[in-house]
């Protein structure tokens, strides 16, 4: 769920939610299981625990911000610009006399 729906705000331009959503909320499983190892003995079940709680949290946050719809009316690719042109192929390289080289 998570993959599919940050996949899908990144494909339709929302980058400016996504990127700065990421980097705060990843702080959050880092320091709760720093905290769990260090503090309180947790062990292997609470890291995974926690990184699983994290995944479906922010998964969550994605769909939530996928059902606003806020994605549509983003624009990935601006109009006004021209199509590059495609360059021509090298013409055929003949030596003197009609050979090829």
């Amino acid at each position: 769920m998570n993959m599919i729906f940050v996949s899908a705000l990144k494909g339709a331009g929302d980058m400016r939610f996504v990127l700065p959503s990421t980097a705060v909320v990843s702080a959050v499983p880092v320091l709760a299981v720093w905290l769990g190892i260090s503090y309180f003995g947790l062990g292997l079940l609470w890291s995974w625990g926690t990184i699983t709680a994290w995944t479906v949290a922010l998964g969550l946050v994605y769909l939530a911000r996928f059902l606003q719809g806020r994605w549509k009316t983003m624009r990935v690719i601006e109009p006004g610009y021209p199509a590059e042109p495609t360059p021509e192929p090298p013409e055929p390289a003949v030596a003197i006399g009609g050979e090829s080289p």
